[in-house]
Parts: structure tokens; C-alpha cells; sequence
């Protein structure tokens, strides 16, 4: 008798915690909590989860990621598929290469490979960019992956990401494979519950006054210069982008760009045009860019 009324007293207790936390999040729905933005795997977004980069695209999946809609090939990068012994131009970096609530067609890469070939030079340029990516996961996906694809030309542009203060990125990367199956909690969490976002969101600003960034200037620097490397020891021609404004607050991290682009001797392009927000260009912008990019390899002797 003591035992059912004891099993009883624990279903009780364990339906009023449920109806409580049902109610606070209809609540916090209800009030509309701002929970912000996370980026993470989600079934509508193509995410996944990557030990090697935290972060990468499902392969042959169409998804939506902020109003960008989008498709991945075979190698879940965003575009068509490759051609067989195609000449290749690998375009690696975060979502201003990627592009940030542009079509499929507006991305610089797909401005850049109609270009050239209508003057002749029929490349298939690799979109190798995905939001929220750092120069360290571009070094790792270039030693680990995109290389392997060998591309005749290299495009290198990342440095947004870098500046944010959510900690170090090598050890949140290191952080996320040994607790891989409570970041999982935690995607499921953030992608179910509002307040649990608002939560999340919440600890996150309060955090980042105390955390470091996710890449320092020095170390953008020396990945900048080690994606230029290995890019060259591969045989590929390198060319860098630099998104960064001559207003941006970010100066070490702008500078560092020019000065790797200054002493291994690449040929850089800086992007002036118009943007969406902050950050990222528009579609008039990109059509800008990837006419800067062609005039440039013409100069480097690399297209005709």
C-alpha cells in the first residue's frame, strides 16, 4: 500500500513538473521571447554536426538558413555537381562566399564561373563556404578535404567569424567531440524550445564580455598564411578576398590580411560595394566582385 502511494506521490509530482514547464514555454512563446540566433542543425537547414569543423552541409540536400534557400551537391557544398576532370576553381570561406540570403545563381562563385566562361574559360568554381567558419576550419578543410579536390586556382576569404568573443574556436571544436552526445541535447533543445533559447541566448551575451576570441589576430594571421601554403603545395595559384571595410573596428585582423597578402606575394581583392547589412554583399555587389576577380586573374596572366 505504502509502495502505490509512493509510485502515485512520484507521478504526480512528475505530470506537475511537465505541466509546469509546458506552460512556461507556452508563455514564452506567447510573450514572443527574443531568443536570437544560433546556428545549428536543424531537419529545415541541410546542418549537420562535424567532428572535423563543428559544423558542415548535408550532402544532395535543399534546405532554408535565414531566408536563404539552398541546395548541396554530392559533397554537400552549396551548387551543381562537378564535372569528371573538370578544371577547378575552389572558393573556400564563411557565408560571404557561401552567400548570405542570395539564390544558388547570386553567390560570387556562380558569378564568377558564368563569367569566365563566357570568355572562354570553362571552370567549375567550387563554393566551399559555409556560415559561421573561421580561418582554423579553413585550414582544416583545406588539408583534410577541399585540396583533395585539386583545384587550379584557390580562392582564400574568411576573417568575420574570427573576431567574435564566444571563446577559442580550436577549443570549442575540441570541447564538442568529447561531449558530443550532450551538444546533441542541446541542438534538440534550442531548436524545440523558446525559452530554452532565450535562456541559451541570454548566458551567451553575458559570457562573451569574459571569453576570448574565437580567433586571435596573430593566429588569424598565421592560418591565413598556412591556407596560402598548403593551397601552393598542392600546385594551385592562390588568390585572397578581404571583406573587411577600412572603417571595420576589427584593424589587427584587417591588416593581417594584407600583410600575409603583402609578404607571400598574392594577389588580393577587396570587396567595396554594396552590402545587405553589415557584413555581407548584395546581388549587385557579388555581380561587382566576381567582375574584380576575373580583371584580376587576367593581370596575374592565370585566364585570358
Amino acid at each position: 500500500m505504502r509502495l502505490r502511494r509512493l509510485a502515485a506521490n512520484l507521478a504526480l509530482a512528475a505530470g506537475s513538473t511537465v505541466a509546469f514547464l509546458f506552460l512556461i514555454e507556452f508563455a514564452g512563446r506567447m510573450l514572443g521571447y527574443d531568443a536570437g540566433f544560433f546556428l545549428l542543425p536543424s531537419p529545415t537547414n541541410c546542418l549537420r554536426r562535424d567532428s572535423l569543423l563543428s559544423l558542415s552541409f548535408r550532402p544532395q540536400c535543399s534546405g532554408n538558413i535565414s531566408a536563404t534557400l539552398t541546395t548541396t551537391n554530392s559533397l554537400g557544398l552549396r551548387g551543381s555537381e562537378l564535372r569528371d576532370g573538370g578544371k577547378r576553381i575552389l572558393s573556400a570561406g564563411d557565408s560571404c562566399t557561401w552567400g548570405w540570403r542570395m539564390k544558388d545563381d547570386q553567390t560570387y562563385p556562380a558569378v564568377l564561373e558564368r563569367l569566365l566562361k563566357e570568355r572562354g574559360a570553362p571552370y567549375d568554381v567550387v563554393n566551399a563556404g559555409v556560415p559561421g567558419y573561421t580561418s582554423f576550419q579553413g585550414v582544416e578543410y583545406l588539408r583534410e578535404r577541399g585540396l583533395a579536390l585539386h583545384p587550379e586556382i584557390l580562392i582564400i576569404a574568411y576573417g568575420f567569424n574570427d573576431v567574435f568573443h564566444t571563446g577559442d574556436v580550436e577549443q570549442q571544436i575540441e570541447t564538442e567531440r568529447r561531449l558530443f552526445p550532450v551538444l546533441r541535447v542541446d541542438d534538440f533543445l534550442l531548436n524545440r524550445s523558446a525559452v530554452y533559447r532565450y535562456l541559451r541566448q541570454r548566458n551567451e551575451v553575458k559570457a562573451s564580455a569574459e571569453r576570448e576570441q574565437r580567433v586571435t589576430a596573430s593566429k588569424y594571421r598565421r592560418n591565413l598564411a598556412e591556407m596560402v601554403l598548403l593551397g601552393r603545395e598542392h600546385g594551385a595559384k592562390v588568390m585572397m578576398l578581404s571583406f573587411w571595410g577600412w572603417l571595420a573596428p576589427e584593424k589587427e585582423h584587417r591588416l593581417a590580411v594584407i600583410g600575409v597578402a603583402e609578404e607571400l606575394a598574392v594577389p588580393l581583392v577587396t570587396y567595396k560595394g554594396p552590402l545587405l547589412d553589415s557584413v555581407h554583399p548584395t546581388a549587385e555587389g557579388y555581380e561587382k566582385l566576381g567582375a574584380a576577380i576575373v580583371d584580376r586573374m587576367v593581370e596575374e596572366g592565370w585566364v585570358r
